[in-house]
């Protein structure tokens, strides 16, 4: 097993042990809040958007996307300065890319401008 196949192995046990323990100590208080995951790289998020299933909610610092399960709610998170940061290193990605193409080198561009 990979270890990240066995770390999630590991989490999804502990959840099925936690359930267990709290069904048999009914005066145990519940937790509270959700399991939210924070995210930094927007391909991976936009993935787990994807199996998620559930619609992004916006807001002027991050994204959100959560799914309930009772009352229990599950989540991933990116802030918007992560996004930026990807769509900008993108960007320069594809602007050099297009530069290798067309044979320019950053002396031709100075030059030009």
């Amino acid at each position: 097993m990979d270890p990240e196949s066995y770390k999630r192995h590991e989490f999804v046990g502990g959840l099925y042990d936690l359930a267990d323990w709290l069904a048999e100590h009914p005066a145990a208080p519940l937790p509270h809040g959700p399991f939210t995951r924070h995210m930094s790289d927007p391909i991976a998020f936009d993935r787990a958007v994807a199996a998620i299933n559930e619609p992004v909610n916006v807001n002027a610092n991050y994204e959100l996307c959560e799914r309930s399960f009772g009352p229990v709610r599950y989540g991933i998170q990116l802030w918007h300065a992560d996004r930026a940061t990807r769509d900008l290193e993108e960007r320069e990605r594809v602007i050099a890319q297009r530069e290798r193409e067309l044979g320019l080198t950053g002396d031709d561009l100075e030059a030009a401008a």
